[in-house]
């Protein structure tokens, strides 16, 4: 496990960041400082605004990245609406929800 790190640094490059939802801004940020030029996702979310965000950040536009999002969209939409329902209900919730 202590090596993953290592093997992923020196290959990062060649690496696919693979994902159910779209990246929201931190995480496409840190996958973009790590050098990760690809980043595919099933599930787009008009909120996230990955396009947007990195057509506004002038450090992003420089990278030459490949996105892809909607691959396996409904299996993704699937496996992230069975991960809410499992959730346990928090307390501060049951206030939000009633």
């Amino acid at each position: 496990i202590r090596k993953i790190p290592e093997i992923l640094w020196r290959n990062r490059r060649t690496c696919t960041v693979y994902t159910t939802a779209e990246p929201r801004a931190m995480c496409l940020g840190t996958i973009i400082y790590s050098s990760v030029d690809r980043i595919v996702w099933g599930v787009s979310d008009p909120l996230c605004a990955t396009h947007a965000t990195i057509e506004c950040t002038p450090y992003y536009r420089k990278k030459r990245l490949v996105l892809l999002g909607g691959v396996l969209e409904r299996e993704c939409e699937e496996l992230l609406n069975e991960y809410v329902r499992r959730l346990p209900m928090r307390p501060y919730l049951h206030k939000l929800l009633a």
